[in-house]
């Protein structure tokens, strides 16, 4: 069976008129890459507990970055009202974006048309057909954008028709075969190029004559000609002798609102004007007297139609439905119609209040939420809807809102101490209390209870939700040790939390090996790298490196930054005190240093270390936030993941800031002396600019008065190496020219110069 699949989606996805644009459901794939695992210490997009205890109403934190389609769940349990078994399946099935009403697996999603081709083949005399096509492309000479033109029910609806016809004159019947041959004219269309109708039937038979009819209004549907489509639906309604007469309004209504969803205008906008004929046509179908078991699928399809047309009193009905204490069967659709229309704007009642309030949209740059303006207006908000409503879903805006400085604090502290511990709210309260109070004037308070958090019972909170408390924790630091202890962080899953792409996988099936692993092992998240690469002087990290509080792999990770540092410091002798930690840390790494411990001069001496560094590319004076190196130390990573870059500033990609975490300000525990001592050296080590440029100056400048030393021309030769795969800026090309120049002009037959070839 041919099949077809789309890139795009539009903006509302629906199963009830055959006009959705096709999604599959599986890993995600990305156009261009590569593309690399993260530690993702707190989803931000998604919650922290895994998506069915999320739908069961165990909330963990409830972020203002989750999606908009979480928040309303969390509302609803926020505010008394649960969910049962099947709107928790619903539920999830939005978040994974699977809107289809019964999912099925990828190779069983057409099985009514396999289905169908294996009756039809039964049929005596029946052509055989191997495959059918029933995507049609939205634009004729577009065929990468495609639509399901022939759904499901229209082979069932063949299948079943099929059978009552051989019941009724026989399966080897010419009346059979005739109606046969024509319907398989109706499916030839469902591809989109095909321009085939049946023939009318003249036959004094009402049924087959009725059968025809359908079938020529179908084809006319699939051929796209919708007016004549509708048209024939109409005249086949108003046959009071045609077993089709009581589908035609709402099948003359389906024609309508396909022509109108398809044909939009060159920038995008739907048919205003051929929505509202179709919500006029399908409204009628609905109250028809004889609409019987149509009438929710018609009602289905007004509402489709009313998400465009009456878009403000649509979000309003839909808030109203999903706050029922028993939502509707249709609980899957609403959600997904209700978020949607929130994100373009439309606002509702309570719940959308409170979203509008709370939301605040997640970016690379700010996985907690980007900074917003209007937080002042938002907080006041917040308070004043909470001491209206005192519910807590609005004490958790107030307080997640709320500056340490507010006037009505003490208030919506005394608030939260009041939230039982059975709340499905209670700790994203205790949490947004703790970091109210950790920021203001109750730092020893809020300590004491992060830490009694913290000591709770391995898998009695998620990763992400401990890890939200550890940082609040971190924060509040009281020595270089109490530091270091709350340094390191399991992440909450392996991945991206792209908001988007956010989905909370419920296990870790599909993972690689190494990625399993690393979901069990601690890392360095955002502030603890942002405060040992920016705001610890090197006497301090050696301190750190020394100390045996971190686990092994970080404390490896912080001996070979802090190591590095010294030597693009030129502090040596810092370095030279690292030695036995390096021993026992890394003892390939100090067995490579001897010649440095050998070297006779300070010159000498930075030429080694310099030739060192080259040698291991994953070297670098910052540590590492989350994952990390995949190569190992003295690989080349083919995706220049060596040595380092331009010193990171406080608001990139490596140290994101995020709206209640400034992570430009050192722990309190850092004096002033040692800030300053802190600053000074960062102003150093932005003059080492990029690594190759560095390591490059370093090489050349020992080879001028030492060219007779052996090691100058490998030096020379890692130093061209570095240019092709360190970083590099504006000024790297003239640093590997020179380099490679003096390598083969002063040692030509050399087995370096032989492997260096070019200059970068």
């Amino acid at each position: 069976m041919a099949m077809k699949l789309t890139l795009s989606l539009g903006k509302r996805s629906t199963f009830t008129i055959g006009v959705l644009l096709v999604v599959l459901a599986g890993p995600a794939t990305y156009g261009c890459g590569p593309w690399f695992d993260e530690a993702v210490f707190i989803p931000g997009g998604a919650p922290q507990t895994s998506q069915s205890d999320f739908a069961s109403g165990k909330l963990g934190i409830v972020l203002p970055t989750m999606r908009r389609s979480y928040l309303v769940v969390g509302y609803r349990y926020l505010n008394g009202m649960k969910l049962n078994a099947q709107e928790q399946r619903d539920a999830i099935d939005v978040w994974n974006r699977n809107m289809d009403p019964t999912p099925v697996p990828f190779n069983d999603q057409h099985a009514a048309l396999d289905s169908w081709l294996k009756v039809r083949a039964k049929v005596q005399g029946a052509s055989q057909i191997q495959e059918a096509e029933v995507y049609a492309p939205v634009v004729a000479d577009q065929p990468y954008e495609v639509f399901l033109n022939c759904q499901d029910d229209a082979f069932k609806t063949a299948e079943r028709t099929l059978d009552a016809l051989g019941q009724k004159y026989g399966a080897a019947s010419a009346e059979v075969k005739q109606w046969l041959a024509a319907q398989d004219q109706v499916f030839a269309n469902c591809e989109g190029g095909t321009r085939l109708v049946p023939a009318p039937l003249e036959s004094s038979d009402p049924v087959l004559r009725a059968n025809r009819n359908y079938q020529i209004a179908a084809a006319l549907l699939y051929q796209r000609r919708f007016d004549e489509a509708a048209a024939a639906f109409e005249a086949v309604s108003k046959d009071t002798a045609s077993p089709w007469a009581p589908y035609g309004d709402y099948l003359a209504g389906r024609a309508i609102l396909r022509k109108a969803t398809l044909n939009t205008s060159a920038d995008g906008k739907p048919d205003m004007a051929g929505l509202r004929a179709a919500q006029q046509r399908l409204e009628e179908a609905a109250h028809a007297p004889e609409s019987g078991a149509l009438r929710p699928a018609a009602q289905r399809l007004v509402n489709f139609v009313r998400f465009r047309t009456e878009p403000e009193k649509r979000v309003v009905e839909l808030e109203q439905e999903l706050l029922k204490v028993e939502p509707s069967p249709d609980f899957k659709q609403h959600l997904w119609d209700y978020v949607l229309l929130l994100s373009q704007g439309e606002q509702a009642q309570d719940l959308g209040d409170w979203i509008k309030t709370f939301y605040t949209e997640q970016t690379d740059e700010y996985p907690m939420g980007e900074p917003r303006s209007s937080q002042r207006d938002d907080a006041k908000h917040a308070q004043q809807r909470w001491q209206e409503s005192h519910s807590v879903a609005w004490l958790i805006a107030a307080l997640a809102l709320a500056d340490p400085k507010d006037s009505d604090l003490v208030e919506l502290l005394k608030a939260a101490n009041q939230v039982p511990e059975t709340s499905p709210g209670y700790i994203s309260v205790r949490y947004y209390a703790l970091r109210l109070m950790a920021t203001g004037k109750e730092k020893d308070v809020a300590r004491k209870e992060l830490d009694s958090w913290l000591k709770r019972p391995e898998g009695e909170l998620a990763h992400g939700t401990r890890n939200l408390f550890n940082d609040q924790r971190q924060k509040l630091s009281m020595n270089l040790k109490d530091f270091l202890s709350h340094a390191a962080e399991q992440p909450a899953k392996i991945g991206w939390d792209a908001g988007a792409g956010d989905l909370a996988p419920d296990s870790d099936v599909g993972l690689p090996e190494r990625a399993k692993k690393d979901l069990d092992r601690p890392f360095f998240n955002d502030y603890s790298a942002q405060v040992l690469s920016h705001h610890m002087p090197l006497d301090l990290l050696v301190e750190s490196a020394r100390a045996k509080t971190l686990p092994v792999q970080l404390r490896k990770e912080l001996v070979r930054s802090t190591w590095t540092r010294a030597i693009v410091l030129g502090k040596l002798a810092v370095a030279d005190q690292l030695q036995p930690v390096i021993a026992e840390l890394d003892n390939p790494l100090w067995k490579s240093m001897e010649p440095l411990r050998s070297a006779k001069t300070p010159e000498e001496r930075r030429f080694v270390a310099a030739l060192v560094t080259l040698q291991n590319p994953g070297l670098s004076p910052y540590v590492r936030t989350g994952l990390l190196r995949t190569e190992t130390l003295g690989k080349i990573d083919i995706y220049r993941d060596n040595w380092w870059c331009e010193t990171p500033n406080d608001g990139s990609p490596q140290f994101r800031a995020t709206p209640d975490s400034d992570l430009a300000a050192p722990p309190q525990f850092i004096s002033e002396a040692e800030v300053t001592k802190s600053d000074h050296e960062k102003s150093r080590l932005a003059n080492a600019e990029v690594a190759p440029n560095f390591l490059v100056a370093e090489v050349l400048d020992y080879a001028k008065s030492h060219l007779d030393d052996k090691r100058v021309p490998l030096a020379l030769h890692l130093a061209v190496r570095s240019t092709r795969y360190g970083c590099t800026d504006s000024e790297t090309t003239g640093w590997s020219a020179k380099a490679f120049r003096l390598l083969h002009r002063r040692y030509p037959t050399s087995e370096w110069a032989m492997k260096t070839k070019y200059y970068f």
